[in-house]
């Protein structure tokens, strides 16, 4: 864009750039002044969503009319629609670019503080939090002037991409307490990071610091700091009264107003006056700045995602796990079936699949900030994982396997990854070595392997069972032969377990009885789930070897058929992970009358669903899940009576009634009726005990779903050489017939029949 003209702005070099967007200096060749133009990165440029809060966030900041605030002169959009925001651009140095270690004298720092808080408080008069105050995001003009940079922003975008960890860590050790754990912020949290801004510049240190984010964390909700005084003899008393109350953990007992906070600050300048120098930073960057600050944290709609924070083995304190919640998109919800989390090596990133009725998307953030990013090119994927430097995103969609860049691009095809009839999802990892592993369903179901450049697909493991074992969740182990994954057979849920691949001979062997997505903590940390809950034990990843007990480190983490666990780790052992609550897993039937009356359906009776009435509303069948089944219930509406019909070690998914209200034909994947385990087709009477008649031994998969009204053919999905599920109809009485009604290219679903 370079030498381009934007509206009135001609382009003249690039001064940033970040995850969410670019920061050109621009010459305003109507009023001839140089500015900051700042554009939003094509991957969210079209969400309406964002572009409506970029405009009202930028017109509120340009309301904020004050000497130490960066404000706004325009806004606008380029000719294909790109929106961007015209800002001061000013020649000075940023405060987050001086040596931490180098102090400022004690009045040229209050000096500093006092002004950046006199702009805070015109702001939260017009109800702005900043929500991001650190060094980096205060400018010292030429002449001295702090300037706040993009204020009023803060809601709207994320900080620039952060990959180098000192980076990461400076941003943690100025979150308030309130921000560590994800709790709705005010103005307070604004002053929280002051304090800790004042902090630095008088004492030389960060108050709150340690080797990784974890630990900064830690001691931002646990540890109170040493005094200033500590560091230096000439800090005034009532100046350390200031900072202590500036950094009170409750924020009820921190200042209350950031005028507040000035006066008394102005208080101590005045009393510094005489001394006050004409001191100024070292000029490291003559450039313009303008920095891309953090989102706002939104409301939840039903999951939770939750960060677990794992201290590291080689810690020198020990240091409890902590939480902190991250909030969903407003009126989002976490896509199912999974899988939808993934965090990045470092710890530093975390992607998520949100949607709501119209589709879903990837959504990236980073931990330290407050906002997800939508990433455009990604809609209805699953099964997000990030490349080793967090810089790429893997990802499944149309059943095929993706990759792009995290920063923006298109989505780059790698191979095809059958999803069959949408209700399994396949998962993925990517190699140190650049390669990735990633899983697909059906006859020719297993792991795969290719090079992340793309090329050709090396099979890795073959499925015994197709469409009902399942090979996910590869992880690799570091220095070792050995690739770990997870084998899952719906039919059996609770005998999932963790295999080892050998990748030199392809040998395989069970590691883990019952436990599903395997994660390796360096050096020595397996982390894998067991139904709900989150267990960790030590492993020697050389031998692929359990070498410790296991400790259950969570609970209550979303799983779907021990197929889909909601939680991931990276390197550092910090795990997010999906928690709904133990209610998510209960089901109640419940009736509605045609005029919309609610009432509890008669049968008091937990995980039952999928009711189905017969045709002459006497019966009700029904599902009901429990441990390792899903068998058929019957409730007799004349007389009030519930009964079993399938066994508890079945496995029952789809069903339909016949019209004359004798018989339920439905499909199993359960090895008692069918060693071969297929999913097959079966009809059982109602009016007396008679064991399942089998209709079809099917290949793969196959869905009843309608019987004609004569009672004759069966109407019913299956997949056809695991490419599309096709309608089909079939004979019920007599000679067999079966006759393919609907075949297209894509998935036809659920036919019915009037």
């Amino acid at each position: 864009m370079i030498g381009s003209v934007v509206s009135h702005f001609q382009i003249e070099e690039e001064i940033g750039r970040g995850g969410m967007g670019v920061v050109y200096r621009a010459r305003d060749v109507r009023l001839d002044r140089t500015v900051a133009l700042k554009f939003l990165s094509h991957q969210i440029a079209h969400d309406s969503e964002t572009r409506e809060r970029f405009t009202r966030e930028a017109k509120t900041a340009a309301r904020t009319e004050h000497p130490n605030v960066c404000g706004v002169y325009d806004i606008g959009e380029t000719d294909d629609g790109k929106p961007f925001i015209a800002m001061p651009f000013y020649e000075g140095t940023n405060l987050g670019d001086r040596d931490e270690s180098e102090r400022l004298s004690v009045a040229d720092a209050v000096s500093i503080v006092r002004q950046v808080a006199s702009g805070l408080a015109s702001a939260h008069v017009h109800g702005i939090v900043h929500r991001d105050i650190k060094p980096g995001n205060i400018l010292i003009t030429e002449d001295g002037t702090p300037k706040i940079l993009d204020f009023g922003l803060a809601k709207m975008a994320g900080t620039q991409t952060v990959t180098e960890v000192g980076s990461t860590l400076g941003t943690f050790a100025y979150m308030s307490p309130e921000q560590v754990r994800g709790e709705r912020l005010d103005p307070r949290t604004d002053i929280w990071s002051l304090g800790t801004v004042l902090y630095e510049l008088v004492a030389g240190r960060r108050p709150f610091a340690g080797d990784y984010p974890e630990a900064v964390m830690y001691t931002v909700l646990n540890e109170e700091p040493a005094t200033m005084g500590t560091y230096r003899d000439d800090v005034p008393e009532g100046l350390e009264t200031i900072a202590g109350r500036c950094l009170e953990k409750d924020r009820s007992s921190r200042y209350q107003s950031m005028a507040e906070l000035e006066n008394d600050l102005a208080g101590i300048e005045g009393a510094l006056r005489p001394a006050v120098s004409t001191q100024k930073l070292p000029r490291q960057q003559k450039k313009g700045v303008s920095v891309w600050t953090v989102g706002a944290i939104v409301a939840l709609a039903t999951a939770t995602i939750v960060a677990l924070l794992l201290i590291r083995r080689d810690s020198t304190e020990a240091l409890p796990p902590m939480r902190f919640t991250m909030l969903m998109p407003d009126g989002q919800e976490l896509a199912s079936p999974g899988p939808s989390l993934a965090i990045s090596k470092d710890g530093s990133r975390l992607a998520f699949v949100s949607g709501d009725t119209s589709g879903s998307l990837i959504y990236v953030r980073d931990i330290d900030s407050f906002d997800a990013e939508p990433i455009s090119g990604t809609d209805d994927a699953r099964a997000p994982f990030f490349s080793p430097d967090g810089e790429w995103l893997g990802f499944l969609a149309d059943d095929k396997l993706f990759k792009m860049r995290v920063s923006g691009g298109p989505a780059q095809e790698l191979a095809e990854a059958r999803v069959i009839a949408s209700f399994v999802r396949g998962s993925g990892t990517w190699l140190d070595d650049d390669r990735i592993v990633f899983s697909a369903f059906g006859p020719e179901g297993g792991l795969f392997m290719l090079p992340a450049r793309g090329g050709s697909v090396e099979r890795l493991t073959e499925v015994r069972s197709a469409g009902i074992e399942f090979h996910m969740w590869p992880e690799a182990l570091p220095s070792s032969p050995y690739l770990l994954y997870s084998e899952s057979d719906i039919a059996t849920e609770t005998e999932s377990r963790i295999v080892a691949l050998s990748l030199e001979d392809g040998s395989t062997r069970t590691v883990i009885e019952n436990g599903v997505r395997p994660s390796f903590v360096p050096p020595d940390v397996l982390v894998y789930s067991a139904g709900n809950d989150v267990v960790a034990t030590r492993f020697d990843p050389r031998q692929a070897q359990a070498i410790g007990e296991p400790v259950v480190v969570l609970t209550g983490v979303i799983a779907a058929n021990d197929v889909y666990v909601e939680y991931d780790v990276s390197e550092g052992g910090a795990i997010v992970y999906a928690s709904q609550g133990a209610e998510q897993f209960e089901a109640r039937l419940t009736m509605a009358s045609f005029d919309g009356v609610l009432s509890n359906f008669p049968v008091e009776m937990a995980d039952a669903f999928t009711p189905r009435a017969s045709p002459d509303g006497r019966f009700v069948a029904f599902q009901r899940r429990g441990p390792g089944q899903q068998s058929l219930w019957l409730y007799d509406v004349h007389r009030g009576i519930t009964r079993q019909l399938t066994a508890d070690s079945t496995h029952e998914f789809w069903m339909t009634w016949t019209p004359d209200s004798r018989r339920i034909i439905f499909n199993s994947i359960s090895p008692p009726l069918n060693p071969d385990t297929s999913i097959d087709m079966y009809e059982i009477a109602v009016d007396g005990w008679a064991e399942p008649r089998l209709i079809s031994d099917g290949r793969f998969a196959q869905i009843p779903h309608s019987v004609t009204p004569d009672g004759q053919s069966l109407i019913y999905n299956e997949l056809i050489d695991d490419r599309q599920l096709d309608i089909m109809a079939r004979t019920l009485e007599g000679d067999t017939f079966v006759e393919t009604l609907v075949a297209s290219e894509e998935d036809d679903f659920h036919p019915s029949i009037s």
